[in-house]
C-alpha cells in the first residue's frame, strides 16, 4: 500500500471514531473506580503482612521451632560473611578489646596467624563443653601457629566473666564483647558461634552452636599446614 492511500485509510478512520450521543467524560467516576482498586491492594498488603507477622509469632512462640530459628538465620548470615570474604567482597573483620589483664587486643595483630574466634558467654552450657577444647588447641597448636580468642557475651561484662576464669583457668586471651563487635562478624544470633580466621585475615568457616570436636580439629590442622604462613 502506498504512503498516501495508508493516511487516507488512517484519516478514514479516525473519522469513523465518533462518541455515542450525550457521551461526556466522567472523572468521577474513574476516581472511584482508581481508588477502589489502590484499596484492595492495600487491603493485599496489609493481609501478607499481618501473616507474615503471624507466622513470625508462632515460630517463636514455641523453644523448639524459635530455637530452630535462631540457628537457620545465624547459619545464614554466617555463612553469607564467610562466602563474602572468601569472593573479598566483605571487609576484614575488625575489633579492638581488652583482655582480662586490661592489655588492648587488636584481631589486626595477629595476620599471619591462624586464629580460632569463639563468642560465648558463662550461662551457655555448650559453651562450657568446648572451653577445654579450645585450651587443649592453643597448647597442642601455638607453636604451629593457632591463636585462640574468646569473647564473653554476658550482659554483666566482668563481673561474670572473672569469677568464671577464677574457677576455669584458660591459656588463650579472654575478653568481654558488645554488640558492635559481634555485628563484625554478621551477627551472633546464638552461643557458642565460632569462627576459623586464616593468616591472611579471612573468615573461612564458621559455626553456629557446639561444634563437632574432630572436625574442628581436623579443619585446624588443615590451616596450619597449607603451606600459607606468612
Amino acid at each position: 500500500m502506498e504512503p498516501k492511500a495508508i493516511d487516507l485509510f488512517v484519516e478514514r478512520s479516525m473519522a469513523a471514531l465518533t462518541a455515542e450521543p450525550g457521551w461526556t467524560t466522567d472523572t468521577a467516576r474513574a476516581l472511584q473506580r482508581y481508588q477502589a482498586v489502590a484499596a484492595a491492594r492495600r487491603r493485599r498488603r496489609v493481609w501478607v503482612v499481618c501473616g507474615a507477622a503471624a507466622a513470625c509469632v508462632f515460630v517463636l512462640a514455641f523453644p523448639g521451632t524459635r530455637v530452630f530459628a535462631e540457628r537457620c538465620v545465624a547459619a545464614c548470615v554466617a555463612e553469607t560473611v564467610a562466602v563474602g570474604q572468601r569472593l573479598g567482597v566483605t571487609a576484614v573483620p575488625a575489633f579492638t578489646l581488652t583482655d582480662a589483664s586490661g592489655q588492648t587486643v587488636r584481631l589486626a595483630d595477629f595476620r599471619g596467624k591462624v586464629v580460632l574466634l569463639n563468642f560465648w558467654a558463662t550461662w551457655c552450657p555448650p559453651c562450657k563443653t568446648e572451653i577445654p577444647w579450645f585450651v587443649e588447641f592453643q597448647s597442642k597448636y601455638e607453636a604451629a601457629g593457632l591463636v585462640v580468642l574468646g569473647i564473653s557475651m554476658d550482659e554483666e561484662g566482668w563481673a561474670a566473666v572473672r569469677p568464671f576464669m577464677e574457677k576455669n583457668p584458660v591459656n588463650y586471651r579472654m575478653m568481654a564483647g558488645n554488640d558492635a563487635v559481634a555485628r563484625e562478624f554478621g551477627g551472633v544470633a546464638s552461643l557458642p558461634s565460632t569462627f576459623l580466621i586464616d593468616r591472611s585475615g579471612r573468615v573461612v568457616w564458621s559455626h553456629s552452636g557446639i561444634a563437632d570436636r574432630a572436625e574442628l580439629d581436623g579443619r585446624l590442622r588443615a590451616m596450619l599446614t597449607d603451606g600459607s604462613r606468612r
